[in-house]
């Protein structure tokens, strides 16, 4: 695919890189209107411009950037799967025992490659630093591009960006023609300040042009009218949707639901438990009492010491523990004594 490129454009991203980086720089300023949005874009772009001068002016002298010099030098590490056969000083065949032993020419006084990547970056390939290396006294700088370099670093960030006052300081311009509002419709709901994610991201899938739009008065609804997006389930036995062939709906199946047995509700069948009474008080004795009320019966009634005087309650006798048994040790049975064996008597004979 190199073959196509130019090799006049340096750089070597053949992505949108440039564009999602820009979108994401003004991702928190895309909701202004137009003249805002575009006097802060300036105003940012200003502001990096201005830091970029002031990298310029502390780079140290020399013809290469420093930044490439160091991106050259970590790219003479590992390369140790090439191999170099030199023809001349200024040619040779380098071989890459990596790739199917690919072979390719490198030509220094002309400065090009057969990979083509020195030709369209203009930075020495693996090939070229390979060769390069394994010569003495060679000085990198000398095969990279001018575009690398420091004065044309300065040069792109050297033109001053002019300040501008506010939009009411602005001159006011009559147009011959009347500027209206776009036709468009803006849609509804938040807007999209991310960018939409290709195929190889992970992203949403892009409508293609043979996509036809779905039609969403086909869509199959449910018993309460709403839209199924799954389709209604269809039983394996006797065909008809709407149940699985294990429900009691189908009539190939047999079984039947069964009905769920009411539960008994436990906390109405409770007796409600007692109230306590509620002793009443000083100021109600003496309202509802015919006649004059005594202190001692006051008390009575109040309940707060009279009581233990006419009524002496005798405390109860805790119950006490039995003394326990005493253990005697059973007696083991003795062995009976061994009998004594005798020897009987010989008869005489004869």
């Amino acid at each position: 695919m190199r073959c196509v490129f130019n090799p006049d454009i340096k750089c070597d991203y053949i992505t949108n890189n440039v564009a999602e980086v820009f979108n994401n720089w003004i991702r928190d300023i895309k909701d202004l209107p137009v003249a805002e949005l575009a006097d802060k874009i300036r105003e940012m772009i200003m502001l990096l411009w201005r830091k970029r001068r002031r990298i310029g002016e502390r780079l140290p002298p020399g013809r290469i950037l420093p930044a490439i010099m160091v991106q050259l030098r970590a790219n003479t590490r590992g390369l140790g799967h090439l191999k170099v056969v030199e023809s001349a000083n200024w040619s040779a065949e380098v071989w890459d025992n990596s790739k199917n032993c690919e072979r390719h020419v490198v030509k220094l006084n002309q400065q090009t490659c057969t990979c083509l990547e020195w030709q369209h970056t203009d930075k020495p390939c693996q090939h070229v630093l390979a060769f390069v290396t394994s010569q003495k006294r060679v000085n990198l700088e000398q095969f990279v591009h001018e575009y690398y370099s420091v004065d044309r670093f300065k040069a792109a960030y050297g033109r001053e960006i002019e300040s501008m006052t506010d939009k009411s300081q602005w001159p006011r311009v009559e147009l011959p023609f009347v500027v209206g509002a776009p036709l468009a419709k803006r849609n509804k709901g938040r807007q999209r300040k991310l960018r939409i994610k290709g195929c190889l991201e992970g992203g949403h899938k892009k409508k293609g042009a043979n996509d036809a739009p779905k039609d969403d008065s086909t869509a199959p609804t449910n018993s309460k009218g709403k839209k199924m997006i799954r389709g209604p389930v269809t039983c394996k036995k006797c065909g008809e949707k709407g149940h699985r062939q294990a429900s009691y709906k189908c009539p190939l199946n047999g079984t039947k639901k069964r009905k769920r047995k009411p539960r008994k509700n436990s906390t109405k069948a409770r007796p409600a438990e007692p109230s306590t009474p509620q002793r009443p008080t000083r100021e109600q004795i003496l309202q509802d009492s015919p006649s004059m009320v005594t202190r001692s019966r006051l008390a009575i009634l109040l309940g707060e010491g009279s009581s233990s005087q006419t009524t002496r309650t005798t405390p109860e006798r805790m119950p006490t523990a039995a003394p326990p048994k005493k253990m005697t040790p059973r007696r083991m049975p003795t062995a009976a004594p061994p009998k004594k064996m005798t020897p009987k008597r010989k008869l005489p004979v004869g």
